[in-house]
């Protein structure tokens, strides 16, 4: 068969194929290219066609196996193109193509690199400004990605710490109740033998009248102060385990602010007297926050250099000068 005559076979089974897929009969379309490629498997033409009617057809059904058979016959159809200053838009359309099939398939990564090629082959094409676009986004969506994964861990210490904090708030509760009923019933009984005119001092009780001498139950107070030393001490101790666990759980709530507010600062285009706002309130609320305030109240306040969150607004101020 001629040449000229397999091709005028195959643009007539190609046409056939745009009316099918006109209609929405994708099934009888990409028989009229398979058709078409068995008089000539070469066909650049009916392998672009094939390719076309595959892409579409799988974005209208959701049907991912159908786009990456639409990828496989543009790779097929990019062998076969001639390479000539002709066909430049064409290759340039058909990578651009594929990169829309990789955005469809969730490959950024090669949805970035077609749209690079397609601009590589035809500058003048259009495709500058999608692909500057893309890379931004791309940028964006790992940056969110790195600060979602950041964040869980933050939030994690930030649970644990809370629940610390809890704990040792119940245990406060539980010791200012057992000091109270130490301290009631110790002063009770105290009073009690006090007015009964006996206060045993030693093993040999001593009958001793209030009236006459009203230090004589001071010994006893004095040992429930004993007594309850250890007790006082455990409050004491708990509280600044309540306090410093409630330090390390706003520390870790507020670098996960930080850390999701770096991202959206990238993600948004200010002007420089916005920029000093942001940096001014970000200094004055990182330095000013409930556990800084926490900490000075509880004779650990200093000096803000050297605290766990200078790396965050380094950053912070790092990205803002950009």
């Amino acid at each position: 068969m001629a040449e000229q005559e397999i091709e005028i076979k195959v643009s007539k089974l190609l046409e056939s194929a745009d009316r099918q897929k006109d209609i929405y009969n994708i099934l009888g379309a990409l028989e009229h290219c398979d058709d078409a490629l068995k008089i000539d498997p070469n066909s650049w033409k009916a392998w672009a066609k094939k390719a076309e009617i595959k892409f579409h057809g799988g974005l209208a059904d959701s049907n991912q196996t159908m786009v990456e058979q639409a990828v496989q016959c543009y790779y097929k159809m990019l062998e076969l193109i001639p390479e000539t200053n002709e066909f430049r838009a064409e290759h340039a359309k058909y990578w651009n193509n594929i990169s829309e099939a990789y955005r469809f398939l969730g490959d950024a990564n090669l949805q970035i690199g077609c749209l690079e090629e397609a601009h590589r082959i035809n500058p003048e094409g259009g495709y500058k400004v999608a692909l500057d676009m893309l890379r931004a986004s791309q940028v964006i969506y790992i940056m969110r990605q790195k600060s979602l994964a950041v964040t869980k861990k933050l939030r994690e210490k930030a649970s644990d710490y809370k629940k610390k904090h809890e704990f040792h708030r119940s245990s406060l509760i539980g010791q200012l109740l057992a000091l109270g009923i130490l301290y009631v019933g110790g002063i009770s009984f105290i009073g009690y033998m006090a007015f009964q005119g006996v206060i045993p001092l030693t093993e040999i009780q001593v009958s001793i009248s209030y009236a006459d001498n009203p230090l004589a139950f001071l010994p006893w107070l004095v040992m429930l102060a004993l007594v309850s030393w250890p007790l006082i001490w455990a409050i004491r101790l708990t509280i600044k385990s309540a306090d410093k666990a409630e330090i390390m759980e706003q520390s870790f709530w507020r670098q996960d602010f930080v850390e999701q507010y770096i991202v959206t600062l990238r993600d948004t285009k200010i002007n420089e007297r916005v920029r000093k706002i942001e940096t001014d309130y970000l200094y004055h609320w990182m330095n000013n926050s409930p556990a800084e305030t926490l900490e000075r109240l509880s004779g650990k306040g200093g000096d803000p250099k050297g605290h766990m969150l200078e790396e965050f607004l380094s950053r912070i101020v790092a990205l803002l000068k950009k």
